[in-house]
């Protein structure tokens, strides 16, 4: 009876957390809609104002002394880009929010986050295995959003692994669930509570706990869930199961 007691208890106060981290992303999704906006403004004007500013310096010195002040402006656009990706991202989740959800075969927008991170991580040796066990998954989600979930997954596990490693990626059906597991060989989460990095602002070595609470709020949201097994120095298995759509 007490076994039973403490289950309970356990589960209620992982129930409580996620309704606390649930409104805490609601308000944040608000607040970076806004954001992205307000920041988007001056980041233009910069960007116009250093382009300028590079014109005018090879203008001003022709017998090619412009070479340093013309890397230092190169430098602040690459930056510039940088926060601009960022924003895009914002902007793309945050937008998606009133779009209407679609069944969609999820082993292709796996594959297309895979391709975009591999065109990001073009110096990478991390090889990449995918098995899938059984093909026509389809799943009831927004397109955008589920992608943006796979390629923030994506991104900690080459983090976790830095320039070389092993990802393996399964996707198996388990009675009514679609399975997508990500195994990467990286450095691993510390600590004994690794599924902590799903909650906002946790911080770990993982650089994107941000991007994984998100991605967690978006797919309890199409009804899946997502869990994390980790290991100091022996890799992170985070593994994502979404309802597979009843009739194909």
């Amino acid at each position: 009876v007490a076994r039973r007691l403490e289950e309970s208890n356990e589960k209620l106060r992982k129930t409580q957390r996620q309704l606390i981290n649930s409104e805490k992303l609601a308000a944040l999704g608000v607040f970076s809609s806004g954001l992205a906006h307000e920041i988007g403004n001056p980041i233009t004007s910069i960007s116009a104002l250093v382009q300028l500013m590079n014109r005018d310096v090879r203008k001003a010195y022709q017998d090619g002394t412009s070479e340093h002040l013309e890397k230092k402006c190169n430098l602040v656009l690459e930056q510039v880009e940088r926060v601009s990706h960022i924003l895009d991202k914002m902007r793309e989740l945050t937008h998606s929010k009133i779009l209407v959800k679609e069944k969609i075969e999820i082993v292709s927008v796996l594959e297309d986050a895979l391709e975009r991170i591999k065109m990001e991580m073009h110096s990478s040796n991390v090889k990449i295995l995918t098995h899938v066990q059984e093909k026509d998954l389809f799943v009831f989600v927004l397109r955008t959003q589920l992608r943006q979930v796979f390629s923030n997954i994506l991104l900690n596990a080459f983090d976790s692994m830095g320039k070389e490693g092993n990802l393996n990626i399964n996707v198996f059906r388990e009675d009514n669930k679609v399975v997508i597991s990500f195994q990467d060989s990286g450095c691993g989460i510390e600590g004994e509570e690794p599924e902590r990095v799903l909650e906002p602002f946790y911080t770990t070595k993982m650089k994107k706990g941000l991007g994984l609470s998100v991605s967690y709020s978006i797919i309890q949201s199409f009804g899946g869930d997502i869990a994390i097994q980790s290991k100091k120095n022996h890799g992170t298995t985070v593994t994502v199961k979404l309802p597979v759509v009843k009739g194909g």
